[in-house]
């Protein structure tokens, strides 16, 4: 986790170091709430997997240089900490495992940003196609469970800033993320024969709502030209 965020930050400062005197650059701040998602597993011997993500609180911040007024590239990250409780059925009969492992998801997504200002009013609607990639932590891993998996993620924005300055505004927003292909039965019960045969895999897809803070720096300020006296 620490690797994770010393590689953003890191990647956020050079950012800073090379980008040009009048370009415009862009610190988000997220949080919001994800809702409850449902993942189903089936292994190739008949076991069936259940479970629950459940909603949980997400946060997380972004680095974005806008390359013209309506269009922006932001390099983010988002964090959730949650739990999954876990079912499992070997043909007809469903049990509750009594499992809930804790889940870690960490997404590091590239987002291109779409804005439309309003005339004469301080909000800006905006739309974000979200690529990257996701980190789930098993942590509380069964012996020979899976503690991490990677895989490859993408997501959905919408929402409005709202500026009360040049330079400072809020965001609210709606968003959809996806893990593909993200848990396989593996992650949850490890070997002792139940996962045997093909391992299939489970993708995520979780809504959510928020908002957050936003910051501009940096870009050629419009000067107001005085009329020439007569």
């Amino acid at each position: 986790m620490k690797n994770i965020l010393t590689a953003f930050f890191v990647v956020v400062v050079l950012a800073l170091s090379v980008g040009e005197s009048n370009a415009q650059w862009r610190v988000n701040l997220y949080g919001g709430y994800g809702f409850d998602d449902n993942i189903d597993v089936t292994t190739s011997n008949g076991a069936f997997f259940n479970g629950e993500i459940k909603g949980t609180a997400f946060w997380g911040g972004g680095f974005e240089y806008v390359l013209q007024r309506n269009y922006g590239i932001e390099l983010l990250y988002m964090r959730e900490d949650t739990d999954v409780p876990i079912n499992y059925t070997y043909n007809s009969n469903l049990n509750d495992t009594g499992y809930s492992p804790g889940l870690g998801m960490n997404f590091i997504m590239l987002s291109g940003n779409g804005y439309t200002p309003i005339p004469n009013s301080p909000m800006e609607l905006f739309g974000s196609l979200m690529l990257g990639m996701a980190i789930f932590e098993n942590k509380d891993p069964l012996p020979g469970a899976e503690e991490s998996s990677t895989v490859f993620a993408y997501g959905f924005r919408a929402g409005t800033n709202i500026w009360f300055s040049q330079s400072v505004g809020i965001k609210l927003m709606g968003q959809l993320v996806s893990g593909a292909q993200a848990f396989g039965s593996g992650f949850y019960v490890g070997t002792g024969g139940i996962s045997a045969g093909i391992n299939p895999e489970s993708s995520m897809l979780q809504f959510g709502v928020g908002g957050g803070l936003t910051f501009k720096f940096g870009g050629t300020k419009t000067k107001k030209m005085k009329a020439p006296r007569m």
